[in-house]
Order: structure tokens, then C-alpha cells, then sequence
């Protein structure tokens, strides 16, 4: 019996510690969960609005029309959140101040910038909760604007771009990217809101900025720059020659442009001031009451502005005595001489004929009437050749221009200096 009893002390002595824990108190329930861990996510942050919205005096929240999207959505995940008992909830607030019951994911448009609070209660099945916060950040969206000095420049000129207006929230890089030949590409940065350059070729060329804020988003601005040719002043006077009391024909068509010229200004009388506009119609037309030398200018003006200035001299001298024969006065009417018989169409729907006044008179005075097309006053000289100019009505000059030629007649009235009126008839061809 002793033997057996110390056997059995031997055993326990030898068991290893372990061997004699009673787990729990003796009883068999499991060791207790951990408590859950709220974690989560925020998407975009920091989020972009595009602007300021408008805010109520009476309220502090801000508002905006209804269905207006101009910011971020703003996604929060919490997949990350976990619990070893299993999350029963989810709670949120999304930067309002109070909580509400949520999904896993939740997702929210904001309108206004700021800092906004966002916070997330998860409560496990065994009812512990866990909470998690974070900042989200919302900024204005960059804006990119972009300037100037000039956007009709000349072949040839510098013009100077300008992005200092651009703004970013709360700033931008520096950096200025800019697309100077329109063809997509940013082939130009700079550290300043400035940049020059100038075109060889005509044309209009989409200039772009890129502007990136501190949080990295960009925004891009566009504007179109012309670039032209400047316009070349020139004009013809008929005739030149003239006599005092003669009408004079003063014609620009011959200036030239890459657009049609906007404008003509004349300085008929020579005193330096453009006194005359004829705005787009290229002729001007006047007399002279004394005879003597004048410097005839024009000035034409383009579409953008760009203006050239041309001067001629004019000659006007003082008419010939009336010629008398003994105590015989002149009653001989003048025959004009018309010319020339066949006349081209011209691009702008205008022919142009001649009539010559007979040397032997001081001068001629009257009309050329050209049959269906219409009629013009003219003076010449004696000696001297008027040109006139008629409109060829539009039904006529689509029939030439397809290959119909216009058979007619000039009619030329002309009354000499001592009152003699003579008519004139020549047969006229019109062809394109």
C-alpha cells in the first residue's frame, strides 16, 4: 500500500506543468473574439468641385441647382473593416456631423470645398463597435485661362500669350505647358505665365495651355490666332491729265489682300485728311475747280484692321479756248469714238469701256448707255479718253459665263464746251 502510494506522487512530481493547467476554471467554453477594427478608404482625395456654389444667407450649407453635378463622387470603402465575431453594421458620417446606417461601400457627391471630417462606426455581432476617422480634402478644380496682346497678327510678328489669370486651389505648379502651333502637342513648357512666338505661314492656329495644380489635376485653355497678310495699297486715276470741271475716276480695285479689303479712304483734295470713305466700293470720284497739282492718297483698311497707304499725283489744267472760225462760232457736235468692241466680263461683274473725246474740243460731257446692261456719265478732254465702268445685271452674267456671248450697243451722248450735243452708236460683244 505504501509502495503504490508513492508510485503515484512519483508520477505527478514528474508530469510537466502544463499537464495539471485546468483551462477556463475547469469549464469548456472557447478563449473570447478579438474586438472588431474599423478601417476604410477614401476615393479621390483629395476630391475636386468645379466652383464655388451659391450659398443661402439664411443657411450655412451650401447651395446649388437641382441636378447640378459639379464635383467629385467620392467613394468610402470599408473592406478592410473586420471582426472575428463578423460585422453586424455599418455606421457613417460623411462629414455632416451625425451618423447614419450604411453599406460596407458607400459613395457621395460633394459641392463645396473644404475639409470635411469622415467617420465609421463597425459594430461586430456581439455588439462591440470600432470607430475609424479621416480628413477628406475637396478643392476647387484648376482653372486655365489664357490671353492675347493680339489675336490677328502679321506674318512675321511676335505676339505674346499670357496664362497669369489661371488659377489652382490652393496653387499651381509653375509649370506652363503650351500647344503654340495647334497641332495637340505641348511642345513647350515654361516657369512663367508668359510666352512669345511668331508664324511664317498664314492661317489660324488653336493655341492651347495646360496648367497642373498641387494636387495634380490639370486644366487646359484655348483661343485662335490669325495670322494674315498685311494689305497693299493701290489705285489708278482717269485721266491724268485732267481739266478743271473734268470728273475724275479714282480707282483701288488693284489693292490686294489676303481677305477682301474692309475699307477705302480717299484724300481727294491733297490736304493729308482721308475726308472721303467709300467703305467697301472701291472708286471714288470727283472734279477740280482749280487747276494746279494735287497729291490724290488712299488708305485701305482689312478685316482685322491693318491699314496701307498709297499716293499719286494729279495734273489739272485750265480748258482751251473755244474754238471760233472768223466771226463763225463752233456748232459742230462731237462723235465720241467708242472702244473697244469686244470686253471681257470681270470677275466682279463689271465691264469697262472707252469713249474719246474728238481733238479739235475743249471738251466732252454725257452718257454711254449700254443696251440691257444700263448707262454712266463720263467727261473727257479733248483729246483724252474717259473709262466708264458698268454692272452687268446678274441674270446676263450668268448666261455669259456660261459661254453665252451678249450682243449690244453703246449709245454715247456727249454735249461739247459750246453746246453742241452729238450721238454716238457702237456694236459691243460681251464674253466671258
Amino acid at each position: 500500500m505504501f509502495r503504490k502510494s508513492i508510485t503515484i506522487a512519483a508520477l505527478v512530481m514528474a508530469l510537466p506543468s502544463t499537464a495539471l493547467a485546468i483551462p477556463n476554471g475547469g469549464g469548456n467554453n472557447p478563449p473570447p473574439p478579438d474586438p472588431p477594427v474599423a478601417s476604410f478608404t477614401i476615393s479621390p482625395n483629395p476630391a475636386i468641385v468645379s466652383s464655388y456654389p451659391a450659398v443661402s444667407k439664411a443657411r450655412t450649407v451650401p447651395v446649388h441647382p437641382i441636378g447640378l453635378e459639379s464635383g467629385d463622387v467620392v467613394k468610402f470603402d470599408a473592406t478592410a473593416s473586420h471582426a472575428d465575431a463578423g460585422i453586424d453594421s455599418y455606421r457613417w458620417d460623411l462629414g455632416t456631423g451625425s451618423y447614419v446606417d450604411g453599406d460596407k461601400i458607400m459613395s457621395k457627391r460633394f459641392y463645396a470645398r473644404g475639409d470635411y471630417t469622415i467617420r465609421l462606426e463597425v459594430i461586430d455581432q456581439n455588439g462591440h463597435g470600432a470607430f475609424k476617422s479621416q480628413i477628406l480634402k475637396v478643392r476647387l478644380a484648376p482653372h486655365a485661362a489664357l490671353s492675347a496682346d493680339n489675336q490677328a497678327v502679321l506674318v512675321g510678328q511676335t505676339v505674346t500669350y499670357n496664362a497669369a489669370a489661371s488659377t489652382g486651389d490652393p496653387g499651381l505648379t509653375g509649370n506652363y505647358e503650351w500647344d503654340l502651333d495647334g497641332d495637340g502637342s505641348f511642345e513647350k513648357t515654361t516657369t512663367t505665365p508668359t510666352v512669345s512666338t511668331s508664324y511664317s505661314t498664314l492661317g489660324t492656329r488653336t493655341v492651347h495651355v495646360r496648367v497642373t495644380d498641387t494636387n495634380g489635376k490639370t486644366a487646359t485653355a484655348a483661343l485662335n490666332e490669325v495670322v494674315h497678310r498685311a494689305p497693299t495699297a493701290a489705285f489708278t486715276i482717269d485721266p491724268n491729265p485732267a481739266t478743271t470741271g473734268q470728273q475724275v475716276t479714282f480707282d483701288g480695285s488693284s489693292s490686294t489682300d489676303d481677305d477682301p479689303i474692309a475699307k477705302y479712304e480717299w484724300d481727294l483734295d491733297g490736304n493729308g485728311t482721308f475726308e472721303t470713305d467709300t467703305q467697301a466700293v472701291a472708286t471714288a470720284t470727283t472734279t477740280f475747280a482749280t487747276a494746279g497739282t494735287y497729291t490724290i492718297r488712299l488708305r485701305v483698311t482689312d478685316d482685322h484692321g491693318v491699314q496701307d497707304v498709297v499716293s499719286h499725283t494729279l495734273t489739272v489744267n485750265d480748258p482751251t479756248t473755244t474754238t471760233t472760225t472768223g466771226s463763225s462760232t463752233d456748232t459742230t457736235a462731237p462723235q465720241m469714238r467708242i472702244s473697244p468692241r469686244s470686253v471681257k466680263l470681270a470677275k466682279n461683274g463689271f465691264v469697262t469701256l472707252k469713249v474719246t473725246c474728238p481733238k479739235d474740243e475743249t471738251t466732252c460731257t454725257g452718257t454711254l448707255r449700254l443696251r440691257k446692261v444700263g448707262k454712266v456719265a463720263f467727261q473727257a478732254a479733248g483729246g483724252q479718253t474717259a473709262k466708264v465702268r458698268l454692272h452687268v445685271p446678274k441674270a446676263l452674267r450668268r448666261a455669259i459665263r456660261h459661254g453665252k456671248r451678249l450682243h449690244t450697243t453703246a449709245t454715247a451722248v456727249a454735249t461739247d464746251a459750246s453746246g453742241n450735243t452729238g450721238t454716238s452708236t457702237a456694236k459691243v460683244t460681251i464674253h466671258r
